[in-house]
């Protein structure tokens, strides 16, 4: 079934006949995003070890929305019928933002808990693929798509990025978060 509806999108994309129009877009995307959900916070704290002089967000799950940027190419075609299929492709980074009030930390020998000031990003890149179909409505000058798709992602990397400052020092992470 996957290979039939497949060979039909292609064949749609493929096809130019009367009455159909050929549409091509490059788009530059932002928004905002953040979690949701029991694990999400809006404030954190950082780990810091002395020993090994390394530092990470305990949760870097924030609720707290980060601007979010990517570039995208679409490709649709509308038939005589005003029946629109098409696709858009792109690459995303989407950022969650959580602020950090505290930095936990430990010498080798003595642990100690300093009030802080900073936050941290979790910034995720994706490529996507979305597949759309929907109807045209058209007035004179201007025209709508109604469109219904699936989005289907792949995570190329994930990282934190963070900073606070605490006790007159500043406390930076930087950590590679792809196996989440």
């Amino acid at each position: 079934m996957k290979k039939t509806l497949f060979t039909i999108f292609c064949f749609s994309l493929l096809t130019n006949s009367f009455g159909q129009k050929t549409e091509f877009r490059i788009a530059l995307n932002s928004g905002l995003f953040s979690f949701t959900g029991q694990s999400a916070e809006t404030e954190t704290f950082i780990n810091y070890s002395g020993a090994t002089n390394s530092a990470y967000t305990n949760n870097p799950y924030g609720s707290k929305n980060g601007l979010c940027y990517g570039l995208s190419a679409n490709f649709k075609k509308v038939n005589k019928n005003n029946l629109v299929l098409g696709f858009d492709l792109g690459y995303e980074i989407l950022r969650s933002k959580i602020t950090v009030n505290s930095v936990i930390g430990n010498s080798g020998i003595v642990y100690y808990n300093y009030t802080a000031t900073g936050q941290t990003f979790l910034n995720y890149g994706f490529v996507n693929l979305n597949p759309q179909i929907g109807y045209r409505l058209t007035s004179k000058k201007i025209s709508f798509d109604i469109l219904l798709g699936l989005d289907i992602a792949y995570c190329l990397n994930a990282t934190e990025k963070g900073n606070a400052t605490a006790n007159g020092r500043e406390f930076t992470t930087s950590i590679d978060r792809k196996t989440i």
